[in-house]
């Protein structure tokens, strides 16, 4: 989903509906979708045995060293430590 297809939908200018999104929701769109993306995958890895590359693929990232990246810079830990703690 892009930024061009979420102001089409809606009838406004691509500017405009990020500053929309933004007001209803807190957070930039790519933002948003990214904080999503790692929420889904912190529960596969709590409910999961998938690899951490399975769940980052899964989950929307092609590389799992930059999963990795966000998920330590959201979540303090790394994919391997949050699913140790479970």
């Amino acid at each position: 989903l892009s930024a061009d297809q979420i102001a089409s939908a809606g009838g406004v200018s691509q500017r405009e509906a990020q500053r929309e999104f933004q007001s209803l929701v807190g957070a930039r769109p790519m933002e948003y979708l990214t904080n999503y993306r790692l929420f889904m995958a912190s529960q596969q890895l709590k409910q999961t045995d998938a690899s951490i590359g399975e769940v980052a693929h899964a989950c929307g990232f092609s590389s799992q060293s930059y999963f990795t990246k966000r998920f330590r810079e959201r979540y303090g830990h790394t994919p391997s430590e949050h699913r140790a703690i479970g």
